[in-house]
Order: C-alpha cells, then sequence, then structure tokens
C-alpha cells in the first residue's frame, strides 16, 4: 500500500482504550493465516494450479470468515463490516495502487544502463529517496524498469530485486506522510507533517546505508563471478534501457535509410546495417536519443573527434578502412588500388568490412557511454504529481474538517459507530479513477510495450488483497479492543520504545502496516503533542518499526506484491513466500538489531 491508503485505516486499532465490535474469538484468525499459508506455499506446491485458481482460493478463505462470522453475530453485522471494509479501505487502496500503476507504466526511462554495481546502487539510491516524495508505491513503479532493463544481461539478478524491495518499497518511505500509510497515519491523527523527516533521518540513514553497502558488495561480488569471460561478453552484458521501442519513435535513426530513400548500394549499406548476432552495432537502433544529426564528441578516437556528425565519421571511418585495406593488398608504391591484379575481391571485402564494423562498433558504443538518461513521458509524470498532490490534499481535508462526511450505515451492533465516508476521500476516489482512465487512454500504448506492461501484477494484487482485506476484519476489531481483546496480553505487553518497535515491526511483517501503527499510536496514549515531545522515542519507534519491518514478507506492503509480479513477468524465478523471508531475517535483522541499541534502547 502506499501513502495516501493511510487515511482509509484510522478506524483500524481505535484508540487502544476499548473498540466498538464484540469481543471475538482468536480463531477468527484462522482464515487471514491460512490465506498467507496458501500465498506462501501454493507457488511451490501446486504452481500450474494456483497460478490458475488463486481466486478461488482467495474467496473460499474470505467465505470461511464471513460465513461462521455472520452466523454468530448476524448477518447485518457481517455485511455491515464487509462493506466498511470495502468502501474505507479496500475501494480506495486498488484505486490508489492502479493509479500508480499505470501512471508509472507509461514512464519509460532511456539511456545507457551497463548493469554494473555502482549504476545498479545509483538506482536503488534515487528510489529510495523517492519513495518519500511520491510514495513507496509510486517511487517502485518508476524505478523498477530502469532497474530491470540495468540487469537485462546480468547473470544473478534476483538479489537486485530483492534488495530494491527492502529499499525503495519500505525503507525509503518513512520520512513523509506521503511515503507509507503508517506515516501517514501519525499525519491524520495530528502529528506534524515534517516531523518524521528530523526525528527518523538517523535510523533510516543507518539502515538504508548499512542496506545499501550491502547490495553494492553483493552486487560486486556477484558481477565478478559473472565473469568478463571475455571482452565480447565483457561489451555484450551491457543494456541500452528503451532497447525494444516501437517503430517510429526515433527520429533520423543512422541505422536506417529514410523513407522514399533510394535503395543503397552495399558499400552504402554496410554503413546502416547493423552486424552479425552479437554485435552493438544495432545499439544505435535502440537508443532514442542518439540521431544522425546529434553532435557528440568523442575523446578517445581523436583522429574522428572533429567530425561533427555520427555518419560524417563512419564515413571516414569507411574511407580509411579502405585506404588500408589498399595498402594491405596491393602495397604502399607501385599498384594504385584501381590496378589491382587478380585476387580474393570477397577476402578484401571482408577484410575491410570487418574493420569498418570494429571500428564504427567504438564509435556507437562512446557515443552511447556519454548519453545521458533521457526520460519520456511528461503526461505520466503530471498524473504521478496528481496522485501525490491528492495525497496531500484529501489527508489535510479529512485532518481540517472533520465533520464533512455523509454516514453510509449506521452499525447495527454499536449505537454511534457508522461507516463515514468523508467528501474529501469521495473526491480522491473519483480523481483516482479518472487518473487511471486518463493514464491508460492517453499514453501511447508503444511505451507500455517498451515498458512490457501488463495488467497480470495489478490483477493478483486485487484479488489477494482483497481477501487480505476481509480476513483481517475480525483480527482488526480485536486489536481494537485493546487490553481487554483476545490479544490483549500482547497489547498490555508493551510499554518500552523496544517494545514498540519491534511489536509493531512484527505485526506489519504480516497485517496491515497502517492499522498497526494506529493501534500502538494510540496506546502509547494518542496525544500527538506528547507524543512529539517527551514521547518522541516512543513514536519514532513506532514510526520505524512499522515501516521497515514491511520489507520482512511479500505482504507486508502492497509495492512488494507488485515489484515481485513485475519481475516475473519479466523472467525473472523470484524467491518463493519463505524464501524471501529468510532473505529478509538474515539481512535486515541483523541491522533492526543495531537500530533497537542504537535508537530504542531503553
Amino acid at each position: 500500500m502506499d501513502a495516501a491508503t493511510g487515511a482509509l485505516y484510522a478506524r483500524a486499532g481505535g484508540d487502544g482504550a476499548g473498540g466498538n465490535g464484540p469481543n471475538l474469538s482468536i480463531g477468527y484468525a484462522v482464515p487471514f493465516i491460512g490465506l498467507l499459508l496458501s500465498i506462501a506455499i501454493g507457488p511451490l506446491a501446486i504452481p500450474h494450479l494456483w497460478e490458475h485458481w488463486y481466486p478461488l482460493f482467495t474467496a473460499v478463505w474470505s467465505l470461511a470468515f464471513f460465513i461462521p462470522f455472520a452466523v454468530q453475530y448476524g448477518i447485518t453485522f457481517a455485511l455491515y463490516e464487509v462493506v466498511h471494509a470495502l468502501i474505507l479501505d479496500y475501494f480506495p487502496f486498488i484505486l490508489l495502487v492502479t493509479s500508480l500503476y499505470t501512471s508509472a507504466g507509461g514512464l519509460v526511462v532511456r539511456g545507457r544502463l551497463s548493469g554494473r554495481p555502482g549504476v545498479n546502487t545509483l538506482l536503488m539510491v534515487v528510489g529510495t529517496i523517492l519513495a518519500s516524495v511520491i510514495g513507496t508505491t509510486g517511487a517502485s513503479m518508476v524505478m523498477i524498469r530502469p532497474l530491470l532493463r540495468s540487469i537485462a544481461n546480468r547473470r544473478y539478478r534476483i538479489h537486485s530485486i530483492v534488495f530494491f524491495i527492502f529499499l525503495v518499497s519500505n525503507i525509503g518511505g518513512c520520512l513523509t506522510p506521503i511515503g507509507d500509510p503508517p506515516v501517514f497515519i501519525g499525519f491524520l491523527r495530528g502529528v506534524d507533517f515534517f516531523w518524521p523527516l528530523t526525528n527518523a533521518i538517523l535510523p533510516f540513514l543507518l539502515t538504508a546505508g548499512v542496506v545499501t553497502v550491502t547490495y553494492f558488495a553483493v552486487d560486486v561480488v556477484l558481477w565478478r563471478r559473472e565473469g568478463h569471460r571475455a571482452a565480447e561478453e565483457d561489451r555484450d552484458v551491457e543494456a541500452v534501457v528503451g532497447e525494444e521501442k516501437p517503430a517510429g519513435d526515433v527520429k533520423d535513426d543512422v541505422s536506417k535509410p529514410a523513407a522514399g530513400a533510394r535503395t543503397p548500394t552495399p558499400d552504402e549499406t554496410l554503413e546502416a546495417s547493423p552486424k552479425d548476432a552479437g554485435s552493438t552495432t544495432g545499439h544505435l537502433e535502440s537508443s532514442a536519443t542518439v540521431t544522425s544529426d546529434t553532435s557528440i564528441p568523442l575523446s578517445p578516437l581523436s583522429r574522428y573527434s572533429t567530425v561533427g556528425t555520427l555518419s560524417d565519421r563512419k564515413g571516414l571511418l569507411v574511407d580509411e578502412a579502405d585506404k588500408g585495406n589498399a595498402k594491405q593488398h596491393f602495397g604502399d608504391g607501385d599498384h594504385a588500388p584501381g590496378k589491382a591484379m587478380n585476387g580474393d575481391k570477397e577476402e578484401r571485402e571482408g577484410d575491410w568490412a570487418h574493420f569498418v564494423q570494429d571500428e564504427v562498433e567504438e564509435v556507437e558504443e562512446e557515443v552511447l557511454e556519454v548519453e545521458s538518461l533521457k526520460v519520456v513521458g511528461l503526461l505520466n509524470i503530471t498524473l504521478l504529481l496528481l496522485i501525490v498532490a491528492d495525497v496531500v490534499v484529501s489527508g489535510y481535508m479529512k485532518k481540517n474538517f472533520p465533520n464533512g462526511y455523509v454516514t453510509v450505515w449506521n452499525n447495527p451492533g454499536h449505537e454511534g459507530d457508522s461507516i463515514q465516508w468523508y467528501y474529501g476521500d469521495i473526491a480522491s476516489d473519483l480523481f483516482l479513477a479518472l487518473i487511471v482512465v486518463a493514464g491508460w487512454k492517453l499514453t501511447p500504448k508503444a511505451r507500455f510495450q517498451e515498458n512490457k506492461f501488463s495488467w497480470g501484477p495489478i490483477r493478483e494484487v486485487a484479488i489477494l488483497f482483497l481477501g487480505i482485506f476481509l480476513t483481517l476484519v475480525p483480527i482488526l476489531l480485536i486489536f481494537s479492543l485493546g487490553e481487554s481483546g483476545s490479544l490483549g496480553w500482547l497489547v498490555s505487553a508493551v510499554t518500552t520504545p523496544t517494545h514498540y518497535f519491534w511489536a509493531s515491526g512484527g505485526l506489519s511483517s504480516f497485517l496491515d502496516n497502517a492499522p498497526t501503527y494506529a493501534l500502538f499510536f494510540g496506546e502509547a496514549g494518542g496525544d500527538p503533542v506528547y507524543l512529539m515531545n517527551e514521547g518522541r522515542k516512543v513514536l519514532t519507534a513506532i514510526n520505524c518499526g512499522s515501516v521497515f519491518m514491511g520489507a520482512n514478507t511479500y505482504i507486508g506492503n502492497a509495492p512488494n506484491f507488485l515489484v515481485r509480479g513485475i519481475a516475473q513477468e519479466n523472467g525473472l524465478q523470484m524467491p518463493s513466500f519463505f524464501a524471501y523471508m529468510l532473505c529478509a531475517i538474515c539481512i535486515l535483522g541483523p541491522i533492526f538489531v543495531v537500530n533497537t541499541f542504537i535508537f530504542f534502547w531503553s
């Protein structure tokens, strides 16, 4: 989930002093646990069945909650809780995620990305910073495709996606209310907008810094293990972003004759044609920013650097090659090229063709080396900024106009409780729906194709998280009762910043992190003025625990699942649920322990 969705969970957790529902048995957590186990085990034990029938598994576990709940507490109360979850929780969540997914799906980053550890680490850093600016989901959707293209020709790729989930989809969102739902909940409860930035910055820098350095070290080791087995393979490992650009997207492509031009001669064809498989001459076709009239200085090839255009440099190389081969085959002095004796014409042509191709390849590689990255999709950038604005505006409206809502349904089980649909939330939902339509209709389909966009990942998230939201209903009701509920022993045991850090983080790994934050915010007193001052260590612990530890599982935060789905759509075999969780525990666990002793120990 992402920033704005935090507003939708303010009810969950209540104020910690007693909830508005029945004292449910802990047995109502079984459907939720069953769904989690299905998500974890299904793709491993029954992969083909799960791929086609996971919606059925979701429906079965959802009914496993609803039917006993309706029998015990009445169909009216059961429907009330389901409608509450759908209107105020699920629909706004999926609208936000879909709008970000669609808008970012048409945003193309082009240029040279070599797949080297330094480049990949830079992408991680940029994404981590963006997470607090446009939200973890927004940053994940914007940055995952450039990363996938950067590592496209790497042998070891899975680790990059795992660390991307750690950093961009979770840790980076802890500094602003826009970043992640728990921080947004705090903002709605009265925490100043910039309070997390000034108070969570040190835990963020430590956690993000250590994870980033760890990723760089791992990537360097694997980069060297991949071998650079030969110079040719070292060259081939460099991937050009936008390689599958659609026709008509590049103007004046030097590798293609202009429309209506005469048929080129074999000598002219040599200039424009890519080499056989394995060469990098075809990179010019892939690059969207290099054109035939682009002048780019080439430092090492000083003989050719004074020639203004790439076509001119290619022509000079052809001339140089022709002279060189004339000397090679006919000598320096007495024999002019036009007076060649009987020789192997095909061999001579092959020699100078090979020479020209090698030299042109060097020119093209150097052109691409200095080519800057280019972001294509002004419309999509605008849509992303509008989504961020929607998050902020809806939050301020709900905060400053608490009575601006329409009552959808009064709670039949508790007088005074009702489904209150705030005007700001209604406007936000409609606006996000328009963003989805605009992003899909107005973005050129060629750019979606270039990004290998598909609806598969968002469909999986929509179906599975529908089941998660529904089966979470009884668990959130239990926690809303505070110490008087079935899990009162857990709530009452949390008293110190250390406890708050690990309790909020542990629950956020499996439950939704927004109501988890709301629960412990209430248990800590619920007074934002106190928590921002004398209780700042407790509030920082809740903030960091809820955000950081969402990285522990695929379901800890919605971007985790989306990134996993996009990676799988691009042919990567991602770790299973438990394998990913083990990686997170081994890598992030020690860092969280260090955070505990430095920032939250008491």
